[in-house]
């Protein structure tokens, strides 16, 4: 979703073996930012993969890979093995067993509350906010979902804070206001005012805009919601559909295959899907998701006033808080997204290590996008 920022370099040039000069068309003050989510480059022709990064490649299957770190440091690991596991229950049992060293907001709400609670005695655990954004996108060609009041009924009919407390243990999500998280403070509107559940505010728009309730069902409307088939996703969006019917909205669930999923989504095939946004680092976003030329604009949402904005902060020499405090109001109040959560992140981390052990009374650090670098950050001492 990146490649917006990657078309608009001109020339990259080296300068010595640890610097390169990079032009751009226009300024872009996140480029640095957008460079760094680049972990390897693969080169044409050979098809070798180069590490951008203090590890390179040693090993890869379909469900294994294994990277060595390139400059060997005695207190860090020497090599990270990364194993796919598809089924929750299975991660948890190997991190039980001892099969794997780290869980890394790899385990369902469930199982992260209750290792919480029953933390065995061979692990340690963190909590930490996180910047991953979950929310709902509307189809802006679909008539009932054009209208506005539609989707602020649906976002004051979603009770963001009760799925959060009951489901999610106050622990694991955290209700959103923005696209951007609260941790980039330079950038975040501290003042939005979200949309508090209301469900008889969402009965009255849904009123004013031609939807009267059926006294026989309560149902003012129906809609469809798409999720892919993963169960994080198919879970959500069950408790998205039961918190909307409060306010006489019946929510069709279709659950799909994540490759149909997102071929569906591509070619605008939905009224409404709910999704994450993975790696969200800055505001740069708002022009690939939100601009009418966004490259990842699904809901086909078209707003001049904002493009605008977009336009004028893409453009600044510096990064203009400003600009994106007005991006985000106008985003509140035109809806092309409904801000369901950000998700918090949870680390359960082996004391013991093969003949290491992890080094007591360290700092460690988790990244808001839940990043590996914390794995590779972690220090060791000999048993």
């Amino acid at each position: 979703i990146h490649g917006d920022a990657y078309r608009k370099i001109t020339q990259v040039r080296v300068v010595s073996h640890d610097k390169v000069s990079i032009e751009t068309e226009v300024p872009q003050p996140f480029l640095l930012s957008d460079l760094s989510l680049v972990k390897i480059y693969k080169l044409s022709g050979s098809g070798e993969i180069i590490p951008a990064g203090a590890f390179r490649l040693s090993e890869q299957t379909a469900d294994r890979v294994v990277l060595s770190r390139v400059e060997p440091n005695h207190a860090k690991a020497r090599a990270l093995e990364f194993r796919y596991v598809r089924d929750d229950y299975t991660r948890y049992q190997m991190l039980m067993r001892g099969d794997v060293h780290a869980a890394l907001s790899a385990l369902s709400a469930s199982k992260t509350l209750y290792l919480e609670k029953q933390l065995p005695s061979h692990l340690f655990s963190y909590f930490a906010e996180g910047s991953n954004f979950s929310y709902l996108c509307f189809n802006f060609r679909n008539p009932i979902l054009r209208d506005k009041r539609v989707r602020k009924a649906i976002a004051y009919a979603l009770d963001q804070k009760a799925i959060a407390r009951y489901r999610y243990g106050d622990r694991i999500a955290t209700p959103a206001r923005s696209v951007l998280s609260p941790l980039m403070k330079s950038v975040y509107a501290t003042d939005l005012a979200g949309y508090a559940h209301n469900v008889k505010k969402a009965q009255e728009l849904l009123e004013s805009a031609g939807y009267p309730v059926n006294p026989k069902t309560g149902i003012r409307l129906s809609l469809e919601l798409k999720t892919s088939n993963e169960k994080f996703a198919m879970d959500l969006g069950q408790l998205i559909a039961n918190s909307l019917r409060d306010a006489g909205i019946a929510v069709r669930l279709r659950h799909i295959e994540s490759g149909v999923f997102m071929s569906e989504i591509q070619r605008g095939d939905f009224q409404i899907f709910s999704s994450r946004w993975i790696g969200v680092s800055n505001p740069s976003i708002f022009a690939r998701i939100f601009h009418s030329k966004g490259n990842v604009n699904r809901g086909r949402f078209e707003n001049s006033t904002l493009d605008g904005l977009i336009d004028e902060a893409a453009s600044a020499q510096t990064v203009r808080s400003d600009l994106f405090h007005k991006i985000q109001h106008l985003a509140e109040d035109e809806l092309p997204y409904v801000n369901v959560f950000h998700w918090n992140n949870a680390l359960f981390l082996a004391k013991q290590w093969g003949k290491s052990r992890v080094k007591a009374n360290q700092n460690i650090v988790l990244y808001p996008n839940a990043g590996y670098q914390t794995l590779a950050d972690i220090e060791f001492e000999p048993l």
